[in-house]
């Protein structure tokens, strides 16, 4: 039996999958933040559903409507904390990009308080965003 904070990132990276915006803001607490890395325009710690929304139209935006989630490997929850490994692709003006990611998870009330994203090459995810 599975906790329930895994099948929730299992409904969230489902959700991003179909770009079903909305159940993805469900799985959001009222103070979800989530920090994304690097150095590109996009890069901070965005605050509130809406602004966690607004980063990933944002993400899709600026690859052009080509990012994809392609690949949800491991995925473990408890009731504080979960981590995802998860593959992303997109399209860049060179080409192919693919993405290897692991996402950090923080719960609170039986949803998503906090995200950190790590990805593999973070000067590619840069050079793709900027």
């Amino acid at each position: 039996m599975t906790h329930p904070n895994n099948d929730l990132l299992q409904r969230y990276y489902e959700a991003f999958q179909r770009g079903d915006l909305d159940t993805m803001a469900a799985c959001f607490h009222h103070d979800v933040a989530f920090h994304e890395p690097g150095r590109h325009p996009l890069s901070g710690t965005h605050e509130g559903p809406s602004a966690v929304i607004d980063l990933f139209k944002a993400l899709v935006e600026r690859t052009g409507g080509t990012l994809r989630l392609d690949q949800i490997g491991a995925l473990v929850a408890n009731a504080d904390t979960g981590a995802a490994k998860i593959h992303l692709t997109a399209r860049s003006a060179e080409g192919p990009v693919a993405i290897e990611a692991l996402e950090l998870y923080t719960f609170r009330d039986g949803l998503i308080s906090d995200i950190r994203a790590y990805l593999h090459d973070q000067y590619e995810w840069d050079a793709l965003l900027s």
